[in-house]
């Protein structure tokens, strides 16, 4: 065993893209290098020059008995955006019917480390702050205690529960005088708030309503509505964004997930990023479904 210089059905992966990448990467972002890197250097052919013809098609749907990555389609653009961004990977020249011929820029100095580095301390410090924000709201009583992201949403309206719960002025009564309907609509009144339009339509694309959320999911709804403000979410758009979380085949996501996802979703629908890698998707599918060889 120790003569042999090859595994037999493998492909070889330098120790660096394990050791130095991986831990900078997506979870997307490594499982399309990884595929490109099985396509790339899984054939003799392709290895001298570490280029390889690889279709969007071809990462989503896979060809002959090779399936794709595991991706959508939006997934894998971003996750080619990203790696190409950072010059881990590089397209040449124009796409052709055989789909987009990348090259494999590992032995390049360009790699971008200090980009990637930097992403992830920002995606470290956004889970620290996300973190303090989720134990802040856990309260004592009715009222969070100093809840920085939910204090100019809940505050007011717990303010109002509260001041309504505790006051000594309330008469007593009867069980027989109460009528359901209108105890309903009085346990669902809210102070007027400047973000319930983003919160109701949150709750509208999840098949929910102000009148039908429990008290506690309601709280993690006026979370994500914090999260969709801070950007500037466009209220109008919150349901194209749910059908596109939708698409993107993720099962039982969350609000929460959704609204993490708000960023994403806006810098691939502002109609400003039209570079040349978004012009060499238009083009970047393979004939009959199958890659053509040189």
């Amino acid at each position: 065993m120790s003569d042999l210089k090859f595994i037999p059905n493998s492909f070889q992966t330098p120790n660096a893209l394990v050791d130095e990448l991986m831990t900078l990467l997506t979870g997307d972002e490594w499982k399309v290098l990884l595929y490109m890197t099985r396509h790339i250097l899984g054939f003799q052919e392709r290895i001298a020059q570490r280029r390889g013809h690889i279709s969007l098609s071809m990462f989503v749907k896979g060809y002959g008995s090779f399936p794709g990555c595991g991706l959508g389609q939006t997934a894998v653009r971003t996750s080619l955006e990203a790696l190409t961004k950072f010059k881990i990977i590089k397209p040449i020249d124009k796409t052709s019917v055989k789909g987009q011929l990348w090259e494999l820029d590992w032995d390049s100095p360009n790699i971008d480390y200090g980009a990637l580095k930097n992403r992830s301390s920002e995606w470290a410090e956004s889970g620290k702050k996300r973190t303090a924000n989720a134990r802040s709201v856990r309260h004592k009583g009715s009222v969070p205690h100093k809840a920085n992201v939910m204090s100019d949403i809940t505050e007011p309206l717990c303010q109002d529960i509260n001041n309504q719960t505790h006051s000594s002025n309330q008469p007593s009564i009867s069980s027989d005088d109460v009528d359901p309907v209108q105890s309903v609509k009085e346990k669902k009144q809210r102070a007027p708030n400047k973000n319930a339009p983003w919160h109701d339509e949150l709750l509208r694309v999840f098949g929910l309503t102000p009148e039908t959320v429990t008290g506690t999911g309601d709280k993690t709804y006026w979370v994500a509505t914090s999260d969709l403000v801070k950007i500037n979410f466009p209220v109008e758009k919150i349901a194209a964004l749910h059908k596109w979380c939708v698409d993107e085949e993720w099962g039982n996501f969350t609000v929460m997930a959704l609204a993490k996802h708000a960023g994403e979703w806006l810098a691939q629908n502002n109609g400003n990023v039209k570079d040349e890698i978004e012009k060499m998707f238009d083009t970047m599918e393979v004939i009959g479904g199958a890659p053509w060889e040189n």
